[in-house]
């Protein structure tokens, strides 16, 4: 009785840390690029041009454009005034395929830090 307890507890807790091992799997993936993309609001989108390239696809709709860059199933959506003024930015994808994007928040994170 006291084994079957035991082994129990051990599963709650091996379970426990594989599923926080992937909660912080992800958290190091998503931050750095969520904190990249928040530092660009307000700014020209060239910036994001200078960090990911050119976008694979950029629309018009009303007053605002929308500028998507697209690889390997990781989705950066960047959305601007008609200026090119950075507003909002989302991502769309899982921690694998959006390294490619976390790889070049970090550089861009550097770059920043580099100029103060």
């Amino acid at each position: 009785m006291k084994t079957s307890v035991v082994m129990r507890a051990v599963a709650v807790v091996a379970i426990g840390l594989a599923m926080s091992g992937c909660v912080m799997n992800r958290n190091r993936v998503y931050e750095p690029i969520r904190e990249g993309l928040d530092a660009m609001k307000g700014r020209d989108v060239a910036v994001v041009y200078r960090t990911l390239g050119l976008p694979d696809r950029k629309e018009t709709v009303g007053k605002k454009m929308m500028f998507v860059w697209n690889k390997t199933r990781c989705d950066v959506l960047v959305q601007t005034d008609l200026q090119g003024m950075v507003e909002e930015s989302t991502l769309v994808g899982g921690p694998r395929a959006c390294k490619w994007v976390r790889a070049a928040m970090v550089d861009f994170k550097a770059r920043e830090a580099a100029k103060d």
